[in-house]
């Protein structure tokens, strides 16, 4: 996971507070689907959590504020 981040040339900073917010939305709910609107997988999982009345919290990532990369 570092190496993905280190990748986009993501300040240490900016890194460590994406960290923290995956952590603490992970902590606070069982299922987390990190999504993309578009995703036909992410999209069938998230139907079938639906149809099963699972309680999950959908992370769309397509929809995040991205943080500008200098």
């Amino acid at each position: 996971m570092g190496s993905l981040l280190s990748s986009n040339k993501l300040s240490q900073e900016d890194t460590q507070m994406a960290l923290d917010k995956v952590k603490h939305i992970v902590s606070s709910t069982p299922v987390v689907v990190f999504s993309k609107t578009y995703c036909g997988y992410c999209n069938r999982v998230k139907q079938l959590f639906a149809q099963l009345k699972a309680s999950y919290k959908a992370i769309e990532l397509d929809q995040e504020i991205k943080p500008t990369i200098s």
